[in-house]
């Protein structure tokens, strides 16, 4: 670990003295170079199950007629909108006279498809899942609004913002190479600073136990932009009758489940249109087994549901024994509770 973040320390160096080295006329004018075409990742992994929650870089000029191509990690949308409170992400319209919960339709469909131009106001690229983080799918739009600032967010990640500012052709704007080292750069910021942070308590996780109460509370992740996505402790120890509660940290940006290895669901499921736009549906990963509070012995299958940050889901252990778990949302991330008879 050591040696990785005298790396990322090397790396942000090498970046800023780079792009400190860039001469003047690295920025460009829409007369002399034409249409240019400017990447963004949205979202990013790292090291240690490490999830960025951010666009970079985050603010980016361009001229009429510049392409913006997103490089979209993990589950996102690119949705620029009027308003300064997005549509609620999770609606549940009545279907044969039950509550279908659902994404809402206007950030979950797209309304702009990639490749078309951007002229201003609402848009929404669709919800986008890249396969795996070493094959990140991509979104383009031709920037063709007007002069302004333009702000877009993706719904799934809480504070998850960029900026595209357009700007008059005869002004010089950093070059495509230059805004990718920006990006790159925060990239390393956010990782180094996460490191820095969380090192110690990674590399020397203690087993938890119950207190004397016989409750231990598990943090669902650590961090805020970038989460380190692993359940602290990843070890308990307790006694049967005793409590544990998860807890998705409230200064975290995604969402979290707590399930049992033995089960096995759906996460979303996209409805074939009848007429309208499909209807991308929450499976069962989102809906909890048993509920909060609930009883869990050795041969119960259970599921906590979605937790959003600030969430926290409770169970009362009542059988000797080993209850392996992981996020559905986050494959990498698991857990163990070890459930010792009681004294």
């Amino acid at each position: 670990m050591r040696i990785l973040r005298f790396g990322l320390v090397l790396l942000v160096g090498m970046l800023v003295g780079f792009a400190g080295a860039l001469d003047s006329h690295q920025r460009i004018r829409a007369a002399e170079t034409g249409s240019q075409t400017f990447l963004v990742q949205a979202g990013a992994f790292a090291i240690g199950n490490m999830e960025i929650s951010a666009f970079m870089p985050a603010k980016l000029k361009v001229h009429q007629g510049d392409t913006v191509t997103w490089l979209i990690n993990g589950l996102n949308d690119i949705h620029f909108q009027n308003t300064i409170n997005p549509p609620q992400y999770v609606i549940a319209p009545v279907v044969d006279g039950k509550p279908l919960p659902q994404f809402n339709p206007a950030f979950a469909a797209p309304s702009l498809a990639s490749g078309s131009t951007y002229t201003g106001g609402e848009s929404s690229s669709g919800l986008v899942t890249a396969a795996n983080a070493y094959m990140p799918k991509t979104y383009s739009l031709v920037i063709g609004a007007p002069v302004g600032k333009y702000t877009y967010v993706a719904h799934l990640k809480s504070g998850m913002m960029g900026t595209i500012e357009v700007v008059p052709d005869d002004e010089a704007i950093p070059s495509p190479t230059e805004a990718a080292l920006i990006g790159a750069q925060e990239y390393t910021g956010y990782v180094t600073k996460t490191l820095e942070t969380l090192q110690p308590l990674m590399e020397n996780q203690p087993v938890g136990e119950a207190d004397e109460q016989g409750k231990i509370t598990i943090m669902a992740s650590m961090g805020s932009t970038s989460l380190v996505q692993e359940f602290f402790p990843a070890v308990a120890v307790i006694h049967t009758g005793d409590t544990v509660t998860w807890t998705n940290p409230e200064v975290s940006v995604d969402g979290q489940t707590v399930a049992s290895l033995k089960f096995d669901g759906d996460g979303l499921v996209l409805v074939p249109p009848t007429g309208a736009a499909p209807m991308v549906t929450l499976g069962s990963d989102y809906n909890a087994v048993i509920e909060s509070g609930g009883k869990v012995g050795v041969n119960d299958v259970f599921n906590s549901g979605i937790l959003l940050p600030g969430q926290s889901y409770t169970l009362t252990f009542t059988e000797a024994g080993v209850y392996p778990y992981y996020s559905s949302f986050h494959y990498g991330m698991k857990g163990v509770i070890v459930v010792l008879p009681a004294e």
